[in-house]
């Protein structure tokens, strides 16, 4: 990865770079939507159309937590607004951080499967 001032960059997924992030700008990959979700970080997800990528980005739309945007309609106004959105309106950081709380909650995946 590298480091320009605050911003992170890797080509790769990293989620131990989660820790103290504002925001994770991603493809929606299964892996990092749940990474942010348990780290209570909001999300970013610019989406190529397809199933799995499409679904995590609008299901961080709908749980509060962040904001989908198309690959094909990327433009660099779009990216920075929406970046500037999740990181002046504490609203996505508190939904962020509720749904983390929530999961943690639940305990390992023992003591989910208890209810089954």
């Amino acid at each position: 990865p590298s480091v320009r001032d605050h911003l992170r960059i890797s080509s790769v997924p990293r989620t131990e770079m989660l820790s103290g992030a504002s925001v994770c700008i991603h493809d929606g990959s299964d892996a990092l939507f749940n990474a942010c979700l348990s780290a209570g970080v909001p999300q970013l997800i610019i989406n190529n159309g397809s199933w799995q990528k499409n679904w995590n980005a609008y299901a961080a739309e709908r749980l509060g937590t962040g904001v989908a945007l198309a690959e094909d309609d990327l433009a660099m106004e779009s990216l920075y607004e929406n970046y500037r959105r999740l990181v002046a309106d504490d609203y996505y950081r508190q939904q962020a951080r509720f749904l983390a709380d929530q999961t943690a909650a639940m305990g390992s995946l023992e003591d989910i499967m208890q209810y089954f």
